[in-house]
């Protein structure tokens, strides 16, 4: 388990930021804090043209998708309990990661190739560590404030599901320090701009400059092929199986993937 009000981190990074990326911590800006959680709010959530996270929404609700397919949309807009869960969960994320100065927020650009003070991306990390960072106990919580549990009716498949195949996976490909993708989302109107693409590449050379690798878990064909394309293999495959419940089985289910450092 994490440890109990982790010291804050502020790692270096030993690369040039672009203009059109602001690094965050917890105490900047609120109005622009408050767009990266409007902006990971909406991504996590997705709606009835746009995907959700996956594994979030097979705990939610595994009768939710198109075709119980959990990368394609939801059947029917979200409702507002949805969308509270969500936004308490990368609350959380925004408090973990800003607490030791890795919140990273992707700016749209102007026709002339200018940074706009409008958030289309971002993009949560837990910096390297040896203290389980990315695995917070409750006091941990209680230190961040946020204590307010998921709904009952997801509790079964995060608690004795999901958390415990992360918290595996997580120990099996990733027991050395590294930079840990904890939560990322993009605006789904700005796709196709090459954002991500930016973001990611972003991340990329941190890793590279740090000689470390990068971990993150996702599912579905069309994020796989993203993140393989920015390097990351697919390590193992985790079928989320719960009992009375639609399993996440597709695509080779919940996937953990890494990124080693590119030696040049």
């Amino acid at each position: 388990m994490g440890c109990c009000s982790s010291t804050p981190l502020n790692p270096d990074i030993p690369v040039e930021i672009p203009a059109y990326i602001k690094r965050l911590n917890s105490n900047s800006d609120p109005a622009i804090l408050k767009q990266v959680e409007d902006v990971m709010t909406k991504a996590f959530t997705g709606s009835n043209t746009s995907p959700p996270e996956p594994s979030i929404a097979w705990c939610f609700d595994p009768d939710g998708n198109v075709d119980d397919d959990y990368s394609k949309p939801l059947k029917a807009p979200p409702t507002k309990e949805r969308e509270d869960v969500l936004r308490f969960i990368i609350k959380f994320g925004i408090a973990l990661s800003g607490k030791h100065n890795s919140i990273f927020a992707l700016f749209e650009e102007d026709e002339y190739g200018k940074a706009t003070d409008v958030v289309v991306g971002a993009t949560c990390i837990i910096p390297p560590n040896t203290t389980n960072l990315h695995d917070p106990g409750m006091c941990e919580f209680i230190a961040l404030g946020l204590t307010s549990p998921p709904p009952t009716v997801m509790q079964p498949r995060m608690d004795k599901v999901l958390t415990k195949v992360m918290k595996e996976g997580h120990k099996k490909w990733a027991h050395d320090p590294h930079w840990y993708v904890y939560s990322i989302g993009m605006d789904s109107e700005k796709q196709g701009k090459g954002y991500g693409r930016k973001l990611m590449s972003f991340i990329s050379s941190i890793a590279d400059a740090t000689e470390l690798p990068v971990y993150l878990e996702t599912h579905g064909p069309r994020n796989r092929r993203f993140y393989e394309n920015n390097g990351y293999v697919v390590k193992e495959g985790k079928i989320l199986e719960h009992k009375g419940s639609k399993s996440l089985d597709k695509h080779e289910g919940f996937l953990i993937m890494v990124r080693p450092p590119s030696k040049k």
